[in-house]
């Protein structure tokens, strides 16, 4: 299977934020994520901030909310009937913010990681 790294019409790298870190907007659940892991476990328990994971889950539901406006509306995958690698990364962000008990609140992107993580190449990848 032929996998495009992106692939959608709509996909315009000039329309995010010269300080943003990640090449879309969708991507921004992602930065959530990892800010969240390092006031968690990943940065020295000195510098760790645990009153900051509630504005984090803020930020998360947010940009479930952006992502969804970006989702195709005519496929199983986010561009439509093509699997990207947007669908993995997703997917296993979605599957990360589940772990860390971070909501999933959009029915639809709950229905996706559902779906996503009942492939069986998913299934596979995830016995190690």
């Amino acid at each position: 299977m032929t996998l495009p790294i992106v692939h959608h019409a709509d996909y315009d790298a000039k329309s995010v934020a010269d300080d943003h870190r990640f090449p879309m907007r969708k991507y921004a659940l992602v930065a959530e994520l990892l800010r969240e892991a390092g006031h968690s476990f990943i940065l020295p328990e000195d510098r760790r901030v645990p009153a900051v994971k509630d504005s984090l889950k803020w930020e998360f539901a947010r940009s479930q909310e952006r992502l969804l406006t970006r989702m195709a509306e005519d496929g199983p995958f986010l561009m439509g009937e093509t699997m990207t690698i947007a669908d993995i990364v997703l997917t296993h962000c979605l599957g990360w913010a589940i772990s860390a008990k971070f909501p999933v609140e959009e029915p639809r992107l709950r229905d996706y990681a559902e779906a996503m993580r009942a492939r069986p190449a998913y299934k596979r990848a995830s016995q190690g």
